[in-house]
């Protein structure tokens, strides 16, 4: 059904007097009639008589209406209800009238468009009406604030201004449409007047809008524009502050038409005095650059400015850098824009300028080689000068002069000179000032660089960061270039890594690939620089220089025909003659007086009898010695379709640019088939502008990459190039053809890993079969929602391993039908919910066969079980799908064999579908043994080596962190780093932690070859690891660390009937806890913590895992109250139930633990639950040395005989602060050897303390009632508790009176609208390219949108995660105000965070800021509750963030990763409640501070991979609750410290520094060596004797 409106409709007649539209309404109205949204009234909108009825019905308003007011009108008061209803409904009208002039019909996505019911325009009605249509945002007063319809199919002739006077309106987004906006002229050269009613048929309605537009905008002015002559001069304010037109079809015109535009019929022009953001790219502008006049329009306030690719020509005048003085990117690249460069030097702001693929001549001033101090442009981080085209007075092509050394410009990252004439050495000091780390590439390719290449600037970066090919370089310096000790391509292929010698050459000038070496020429002459990609004209390599990521950007000219109309008989005969005609297949009607060419074979014609299509594929075509391919096909008026395929019409080397030099003709050529043609490269085609289809399968590209000229046709649908030989990177595709629906590159020679850096939500076929690509299964190809093909197979060969990892689950693609990922190396289980979103009746296959897939298959594909072929997999059970997936189908009677053969079985499908091919026995031993084998050979025998080769290869080692000795074939494998073998040479250890493995771990192959294994760490790893690929093999595993892996399951454990280690905590477990795991009846020490497990604990816990002497179950989400079988466990020494929601009383079963060391079952109330009832005494403990209560709900006074029997001289840690304790504090005499600051009683109800237990000085114990700090207690001798009159009870550690927590709503600025944050937030981080955004901006409940977790009752934002989401810009500080925020995670994105607002986030406790642009944090030291804070992978420079040391809430600190290059300051030491400080890789220096042993709570130090020096501090020893201490990788020295007091130390680090002298003899005597994990003193100075004290340790 086709919209209409619902507002009503105004029938009209005898209308011929346009002065008085606008005034006299009333007298034309013959009928006017109201409909619902249900009962409208079907509406042809593309009846011209109709159109006059719809758009004579906007001016149904009075004649004092204010329609869009100017500035002052804008924000003043609206005085009455009706003034605010008129305004309304003015923008009501407009965006009716936009719906109809652009084809609302036709649009992607209108969803309400055209629905208003009568009662939609009252006011205080702000959610109705336009607010509700898509792409419209409102204010809370209802006003339109943003109109957003990008890439959304509008078509037509819009009037701009009609839009950019709404007064509310801050950002326009009309970008990737077929938009023509009508300037005022235009409108006003098409008079409706000049019509009467019985003509009224052509008028364009764009012209009404305008013309209504104007008139009733001139009445609602009411004096506050001063008026020009007439009354219609003046300026109108805009209050836009984004407008994207790019990408359009949009102007066709100058920019003088652009001002003309944004004028109105009375000589008012726009100023845009707030507008930051204005993006014209591909908009097809022409002329000359703007002047400072229509500059200026757009005020001082521009900060991002793109007119790429466009045809803009003319200089630049100097004033536009003093003029725009707020512009931080700018890009005008594939314009003519000519002159010199001084204008941008003006650019005070400057971070990113491009301007390739111009026409600028001179050297690059001063104040771009950041060679003036007084010039902002030393803040640039990216120039591009490159392919400079203009021709100076002097003869000249490109920019000239001296290369400059850009010595100062600290900041750049990226620079592009190349294709210019620039000269002379390469300085000394060439990038000096840049930090290598963050610096990307500098291309200063095909210049003329001369002389000898300087080593100093270039052994600072890598191999392939500077590009010097192509230039007239005579000697590198040799000794520091080609250092054999510098790591990568050098190492392998020294000086040709850099550029190839004298006398050979390479395509990319160097050597990167051991198969493509730098080769010799036939003439030494023919190459005599440095980085030759060629040997002349008798031996080109095809290419001028390697293609790069981004498009190329040089315009192609569209040449005019001169030489009077086009004769497209001669034309096509011209085709003729240069082909052989006389020889083609099919030749009907060819060069015949009397046929019509539209009767000519292969030819179509138009309507008006042009030629509009020509098909001539597979005609024996074949191109006549001495002739080229005729380039006035493209002047062929209305050609569309151009069809040469399969025949013999490139020759001759570099045909391509003679025939593609004139496409930009063609303006309406649509499709372009040249495949199997001879074709070997594509210059010049990015001139088609108009293309979305082209077809080059079966040619030969000679192994170039993807042609970056197809890159520049952003409106391409589909591509295919099969067959074509092409080889390299795929980026481009997704990055910058982000219209394409097809792509097909299948049998090339493309490699790398799939769609880094985008993708494409159109795209709905990608086939890349037979290609040489490598790494995981991206997760963004989940969000490639319209995907109905996708086919990445056999990807795998003998050199490759082709795509690896996981499985992704594909559930979110309702259209995919195909799906072919066979031939790899995908390993891991198939998902739960894999294809659970396809249509099973459309569905056509999934090929997953020949890949290492492991377990069995989901019930969820029962519905599609025949369509998916799993053959030669490692399935190991379909028992689950089995007897579902067949029950009724025609393949019922085969059994389970129809789903796969079973282990044993084969044939050569690998399932049995017919009586035809049964499953026959396998007789060999050991064949077909998983299920859908399709032959009965016998497997590989591995030996123990070859399955450690096999862990390298499956899980990166190429990458690893460390790999010592790996892959040697003279170094014995028990030599490997990581892996211990017992005195026969039996490998019995595989130790990689934390080492960067990587994919799914090849558990069944290990295990198989290697029996002997009884311990495996993998901690610390990103890899996969299935227990249930090993269910049919005895192992002999007695210790298994698997910690924070990607381990989602223990089911299957119980394969390992031996272990007595199990540790797997900070995974992503979920579940109840794991009844595999009760079956491990020798298991000692279990570590599970920080997963997400649920429910009760097993009652049988305690009977199952009897000898269990290490119980960690430590914040989880267990339930419900404690099993009595823990009574059971009676060899348990350490019992860490923290940090869960058990609930009731404490099971007296207990204190039968007497083996107990240590209980901890703290703050079970966080997460709802909480220990109740009385204390128990735990009065059977006498081993007890640390007992954690805190944060429950115990009852009652303490026991008299309250830990009685403990050994007080070695008790650590007494904690029952914040529980309901009550009565007087008193404890047995036997406790008072306990020092008072290893005892909590804080937060109680205590009404006094025994004065046996503090005698008159209480408050070292408990502050008394009227009084309070922090800790419940006075902080020191030099410290007092403070006075607080509401203090009732003993240890109280708040005081709302004098230290209040704020209200988390009332401080706030303003009344909160949280979806209004959340929109800001999108609005302000690009959220139209997040890689999810699921719900955003849409009418569902904010908690349903993506990242957004919600409080339980209030429906508020509790936490928001955004991690990896390809968020970009500055986040609004708003976020801060969001009054229930506890979570904020948006690490791995490209932004920066304003702070001005989080002393409002009252709530906030974490804080996740990781591998985004951070450099300030400004503003951070006024969060009141941070607990987390996350900066690592950061853009820190040379001091840590002062801010820091002001979160004294902090408990943990992550800021690894940085480059700091300073020390540790001092006052570290007033985080005092820091917990865990990690700063590995930072590059710390000088020494660590002891204020650090201040940090009493200190669990964890991580300072590893710095350049700490000095000793360390003795104050270190003082942190008794350390747990994990890392300083490996610095150069600390001295005497080690004996580190005796730590009696809870587990791993310590200390390798890789200049530690001397011998190791003390009390070196960590009083740790429990049950307990500890590791210690490592590698690579020190150590002397002497290992004390006899160590061999208690394993």
């Amino acid at each position: 059904m086709r919209k209409s409106f619902t507002h009503g409709q105004i029938h009209w007649r005898n209308m011929s007097n346009k002065t008085s539209l606008a005034r006299d309404t009333a007298s034309y109205v013959k009928d006017i009639s109201i409909y619902t949204a249900r009962g409208r009234p079907k509406t042809n909108l593309s009846h011209h008589g109709g159109l006059i009825l719809i758009f004579l019905s906007i001016i149904g308003i009075s004649s004092t209406s204010p329609l869009f007011a100017q500035s002052s009108l804008r924000h003043r008061k609206l005085q009455d209800q009706d003034e605010y209803e008129k305004i309304r409904t003015s923008e009501q009208q407009v965006l009716e009238a936009l719906f109809t002039a652009a084809g609302g019909n036709d649009w992607a996505n209108d969803d309400n468009w055209m629905v208003v019911t009568a009662a939609d325009g009252a006011a205080g009605n702000a959610s109705n009406g336009v607010c509700s249509w898509y792409g419209i945002t409102c204010t809370s007063e209802g006003f339109v604030e943003k109109v957003e319809l990008s890439d959304n199919n509008l078509r037509g002739a819009v009037p701009l201004h009609g839009l950019i006077r709404m007064p509310h309106l801050k950002v326009l987004k009309l970008d990737g449409n077929s938009l023509m906006f009508r300037s005022s002229s235009q409108l006003s050269s098409e008079d409706p007047s000049e019509n009467t009613t019985t003509a009224t048929a052509s008028i364009n309605p764009a012209v009404w809008e305008g013309r209504i537009f104007n008139e009733l905008y001139m009445e609602s002015m009411e004096g506050d524009t001063a008026a020009a002559s007439g009354g219609g001069g003046g300026t109108v304010t805009s209050n836009l502050q984004y407008i994207d037109l790019s990408e359009s079809d949009a102007l066709g015109g100058t920019f003088s038409n652009l001002m003309e535009i944004t004028s109105t019929f009375s000589s008012q022009f726009i100023y845009f005095p707030r507008l930051s953001d204005l993006y014209l790219s591909g908009c097809r502008l022409h002329g000359d650059f703007p002047n400072m006049a229509q500059l200026a329009t757009f005020g001082s306030t521009l900060e991002r400015c793109s007119l790429d690719d466009n045809g803009l020509t003319g200089t630049i005048s100097t004033d536009f850098g003093t003029t725009m003085t707020n512009l931080r990117v700018f890009t005008a690249s594939g314009n003519d824009l000519e002159g010199n460069l001084s204008a941008f030097g003006e650019l005070v702001k400057i971070r990113h300028l491009n301007l390739r693929g111009n026409s600028f001549t001179g050297t690059i001033p001063e104040k771009l080689r950041c060679e003036d101090s007084t010039s902002g442009a030393t803040l640039l981080e990216k120039l591009d000068l490159s392919r400079q085209r203009g021709i100076s007075s002097a003869g000249t092509t490109g920019l000239t002069g001296t290369l400059p050394s850009f010595s100062q410009c600290e900041d750049l990252r990226r620079l592009d000179l190349s294709h210019n004439q620039l000269g002379g050495q390469v300085s000394e000091n060439f990038l000096q000032s840049v930090d290598p780390l963050i610096f990307e590439s500098a291309s200063l390719s095909s210049n003329l660089i001369e002389g000898e290449l300087p080593g100093k600037p270039l052994v600072r970066f890598d191999a392939d960061a500077i590009d010097l090919r192509d230039n007239r370089i005579t000697s590198l310096e040799i000794d520091l270039i080609c250092d054999s000790s510098r790591s990568g391509a050098i190492a392998a292929f020294g000086c040709d890594a850099v550029l190839c010698p004298p006398g050979t050459y390479a395509r990319i000038g160097r050597q990167e690939e051991a198969d493509e070496p730098c080769l010799p020429c036939d003439i030494d002459t023919q190459s005599q620089y440095w980085g030759s990609i060629s040997c002349g004209n008798d031996q080109s390599v095809g290419t001028e220089s390697a293609p790069s990521t981004t498009p190329l950007d040089t315009p192609v000219n569209t040449p005019l025909y001169n030489e009077g109309p086009v004769i497209e008989k001669d034309v096509l005969l011209e085709l003729y003659d240069a082909t052989g005609g006389e020889d083609w297949f099919n030749k009907v009607g060819w060069a015949t007086e009397s046929t019509p060419i539209c009767e000519w074979y292969g030819i179509q014609c138009a309507e008006d009898g042009t030629v509009e299509s020509i098909d001539l594929g597979g005609n024996n075509l074949a191109l006549v010695d001495g002739k080229t391919l005729p380039t006035s096909l493209f002047y062929l008026p209305s050609l569309k379709y151009l069809i040469l395929k399969e025949n013999t019409l490139f020759k001759y080397s570099n045909a391509e640019l003679e025939f593609f030099k004139d496409i930009g003709a063609a303006n309406l050529l649509e499709a372009l088939d040249l495949s199997s043609t001879g074709l070997s490269g594509v210059s010049g085609i990015q001139g088609g502008v108009t293309l979305n289809e082209i077809h080059l399968d079966f040619n030969d590209f000679a192994g170039s990459t993807i042609p970056n000229e197809l890159y520049s046709l952003n409106r391409l649908r589909i591509l295919t190039m099969d067959s074509s030989n092409v080889s390299g990177k795929i980026n481009g595709v997704f990055n910058f053809l982000k219209n394409l629906q097809v792509f097909s590159a299948n049998d090339n020679k493309l490699d790398g890993s799939l769609l880094q850096g985008g993708y494409l939500s159109t795209l709905s076929t990608l086939r890349l079969r037979n290609n040489s690509l490598t790494g995981t299964l991206p997760t963004s190809l989940n969000l490639f929602v319209s995907l109905s093909v996708l086919d990445l197979s056999r990807q795998k060969s003998d050199e490759s391993p082709g795509l690896e990892g996981p499985l992704l689950e594909f559930s979110q693609m309702p259209n995919l039908k195909r799906l072919d990922l066979s031939d790899n190396s995908l390993s891991g289980p198939i998902p739960g919910f894999f294809l659970a979103g396809v249509d099973p009746d459309m569905f056509e296959y999934a090929d997953l066969a020949e890949n290492s897939l492991v377990s069995s298959i989901p019930v969820g594909l029962k519905s599609i079980f025949s369509k998916v072929y799993l053959q030669n997999n490692k399935i190991t059970s379909v028992d689950q799908i089995c007897e579902s997936a067949l029950k009724g189908s025609n393949l019922e009677f085969f059994g389970c064999d129809a789903i796969l053969c079973s282990p044993g079985t084969y044939n050569y499908l690998g399932r049995s579908q017919s009586y035809d091919n049964p499953c026959e026995q396998c007789n060999i031993s050991g064949g077909a043994q998983f299920f859908g084998s399709t032959s009965c050979e016998a497997p590989k025998e591995l030996n123990p080596k070859d399955a450690i080769e096999l862990i390298y290869s499956s899980c990166g080692g190429p990458n690893w962190i460390s790999s010592t000795n790996w892959m040697s074939g003279n170094v014995p494998v028990c030599q490997w780093e990581g892996i211990q073998c017992s005195g026969d040479g039996s490998i019995v250890e595989i130790s990689l932690r934390s080492n960067g493995l990587k994919n799914a771990f090849p558990a069944r192959e290990i295990f198989q070859a290697i029996p002997t294994l009884t311990a495996l760490a993998l901690e610390g790893n990103d890899v996969d690891f299935l227990f249930e690929s090993i269910q049919d093999i005895s192992a002999e595993l007695t210790s298994l660390d698997l910690t924070n892996t990607n381990l989602a399951s223990f089911d299957g454990i119980d394969i390992f009937p031996n272990l007595a280690e199990l540790y797997a905590g900070n995974n992503a477990i979920t579940g109840e806890f794991p009844r595999d795991i009760l079956k491990l009846s020798n298991l000692k020490r279990l570590v599970i913590s920080f997963n997400n497990l649920d429910g009760l604990l097993p009652d049988d816990i305690g009977t199952s895992l009897g000898k269990v002497e290490l119980l960690v179950l430590h914040h989880n989400n267990f339930s419900g109250a404690l099993p009595s079988s823990l009574g059971k466990l009676s060899s348990v020494h350490y019992l860490e139930l923290q940090s869960n929601a058990f609930s009731g009383e404490i099971p007296s079963d207990l204190a039968q633990l007497s083996e107990l060391w240590g209980i901890d079952l703290s703050d079970q109330v966080s997460k709802g639950g909480g220990f109740t009832g009385n204390l128990t005494s735990f009065n059977t403990m006498s081993g007890l040395k640390r007992l954690d209560l805190s944060k429950n709900k115990l009852e009652g006074s303490i026991p008299s005989d309250f830990l009685s029997t403990v050994e007080t001289s070695s008790f650590e840690k007494l904690d029952l602060s914040s529980n309901l304790l009550s009565g007087k504090l008193e404890l047995p005499s036997i406790l008072s050897g306990i020092p008072f600051s290893s005892m909590n009683f804080s937060d109680n109800r205590f009404s006094g303390i025994s004065a046996d237990l503090c005698g008159n000085d209480c408050a070292m114990v408990l502050c008394a009632p009227t009084t309070f700090s922090p800790t419940g207690r006075q902080p020191s001798s030099a410290e007092y508790c403070e006075h607080c009159p509401t203090a009732v009870y003993w240890g109280t550690t708040t005081c709302p009176g004098i230290s209040p927590t704020p209200s988390p709503i009332d401080p706030l600025p303003e009344s909160i609208n949280e979806k209004d944050i959340l929109k800001s937030i999108y609005d302000s981080c690009r959220g139209e390219d997040w890689f999810n955004s699921e719900n955003w901006m849409s009418s569902e409940n904010i908690c349903d949108w993506y990242g957004v977790t919600c409080t339980p009752f209030q429906d508020s934002v509790q936490s928001l995660v955004l991690s990896d989401n390809n968020l970009v810009n500055e986040v609004p500080t708003e976020v801060f105000q969001l009054p229930y925020l506890e979570t904020l995670i948006l690490d791995s994105n490209g932004i920066t965070v304003d702070f001005t607002s989080i002393k409002y986030a009252f709530k906030l406790s974490s804080l996740d800021l990781s591998s985004t642009d951070l450099f300030s944090v400004e503003g951070i030291e006024n969060a009141p509750n941070l607990l987390t804070l996350d900066i690592s992978q950061n853009d820190f420079q040379k001091s840590i963030p002062k801010e820091i040391f002001s979160l004294t809430t902090l408990q943990q600190l992550f800021m690894g990763d940085n480059d700091f290059r300073t020390s540790i300051p001092s006052n570290i030491g007033d985080l005092k409640n820091l917990r865990l400080l990690s700063c590995p890789s930072s590059m710390l220096t000088g020494s660590i501070p002891s204020n650090i042993g201040a940090l009493i709570d200190l669990v964890h130090i991580n300072l590893e991979d710095n350049s700490l020096t000095g000793s360390l501090p003795l104050d270190l020893e003082n942190l008794y609750s350390l747990t994990f201490v890392d300083a490996s990788d610095n150069t600390l020295e001295g005497q080690l410290p004996s580190f005796s007091a730590m009696k809870n130390i587990r791993r310590l680090d200390l390798s890789n520094n200049a530690f001397s002298q011998s190791i003390p003899e009390d070196f960590l005597s009083n740790v429990n060596p049950l307990f500890f994990d590791y210690l490592d003193l590698s690579n020190n100075f150590i002397v002497g004797e290992v004390p006899s004290i160590l061999a208690h340790f394993e």
